[in-house]
């Protein structure tokens, strides 16, 4: 069966967030923020923590971000709305939606252990393979006081996807990447701010899928 759904996101790629029957409308973030986001997530000296997903948050969220605060909703409910937010660019749509109606990335319906023995529970996996890792469990609510990216989750690491190409080896080429988007009339400098994450992974895909792109062979040579 045919799909619409790229033409649908091509023709308005905004999220709708329902919260106290509000409804919130994140603009798609330019690709730089998603860019930011990914760059610091691969750092391995980067320090998660609850105020750089904040950051990450409000970079994802936009003007919608301020609109909640403005409006009193709760922190724990504007985190959440930020967090299926960061979902949609760093795990896709689908993980994002099941977040957002279950308050949870492991879509297991049986609670995780709760153990009183004090350990370290950050560890993506922890809870079961769709745990991204991240803040305290807290039993009370089913949930951890903050998360990873989704795609941290064992789940979504180890998924069998023969040749796949990551973000990480992507966005690890950025030379490569960036001359050849300029080969192609692209002035990365000159769009920044401007084109939303779709326009930019539209593109990345097509130097993907081009065996003569330098980004192509940069990726398989396991050239820097």
């Amino acid at each position: 069966m045919q799909s619409f759904r790229p033409l649908g996101e091509f023709l308005d790629s905004g999220l709708i967030l329902p919260i106290d029957g509000v409804r919130y409308r994140v603009e798609a973030p330019p690709f730089t923020a998603v860019l930011q986001v990914y760059r610091d997530l691969f750092d391995d000296d980067f320090e998660r923590t609850r105020d750089s997903e904040l950051v990450h948050i409000a970079l994802i969220l936009g003007s919608a971000w301020k609109h909640m605060i403005d409006d009193g909703v709760p922190e724990a409910l504007a985190i959440r709305a930020g967090q299926a937010a960061l979902a949609v660019y760093t795990a896709g749509a689908d993980v994002a939606i099941t977040y957002w109606s279950t308050g949870r990335f492991d879509t297991d319906p049986e609670p995780p252990p709760v153990s009183t023995d004090p350990f370290d529970d950050s560890a993506p996996g922890t809870y079961g393979a769709h745990d991204p890792g991240g803040g305290p469990y807290r039993a009370e609510y089913g949930d951890r006081e903050w998360y990873n990216p989704p795609n941290f989750a064992p789940a979504f690491r180890n998924e069998p996807r023969p040749g796949a190409v990551t973000w990480r080896d992507i966005l690890g080429h950025w030379n490569a990447l960036e001359m050849d988007l300029q080969q192609m009339g692209i002035d990365l400098e000159g769009v920044a701010g401007h084109r939303s994450w779709r326009w930019f992974e539209l593109r990345i895909h097509e130097l993907i899928a081009n065996p003569r792109s330098r980004l192509k062979r940069a990726i398989e040579n396991g050239a820097s």
